[in-house]
């Protein structure tokens, strides 16, 4: 999920290469967490080829489908660098995933999480949700222009 400040994320292009950023995990202090190998902890799972429908928070809509292009990395320096960062987003989103667009639309014909038959509450719960082959079919379909 990705929320939607008017002017990020519907500037890109079917074959574009971008990137998406996810929070780590801190402790009850918050401080960074790391796993037993010193990785920091909170590493999407993410797998190169999959395609993910990217919604955007706020408006109930799902503009673009991404597929992973590269194994999730941590990088807050390229983060904060990003011409959108707000003071502090590299340690706030430190998870860097490259991705490439395979379809856009504009906000206004985007489906809907309902259109694709998720229920908003299943968003609310978690930033990422693994979907069935018929709502990633109705994703393709509407983001085609085929509803």
């Amino acid at each position: 999920m990705v929320y939607f400040r008017g002017e990020f994320g519907l500037d890109v292009e079917p074959g574009q290469e971008t990137w998406f950023s996810d929070p780590g995990q801190r402790d009850t202090n918050g401080e960074r967490m790391h796993t037993a190998d010193g990785t920091p902890w909170g590493r999407p799972s993410w797998r190169v080829g999959e395609q993910t429908g990217v919604y955007f928070g706020g408006t109930k809509k799902v503009p673009l489908l991404m597929e992973i292009i590269a194994e999730p990395e941590f990088d807050p320096v390229l983060v904060q660098k990003a011409a959108w960062a707000q003071e502090g987003d590299g340690e706030r989103f430190p998870w860097v995933t490259r991705m490439r667009v395979l379809n856009v639309v504009d906000l206004a014909s985007a489906p809907t999480l309902e259109h694709l038959g998720i229920a908003t509450t299943s968003i609310q719960r978690a930033a990422r949700i693994r979907t069935d082959p018929e709502i990633h079919a109705r994703l393709i379909q509407a983001l085609a222009g085929v509803v």
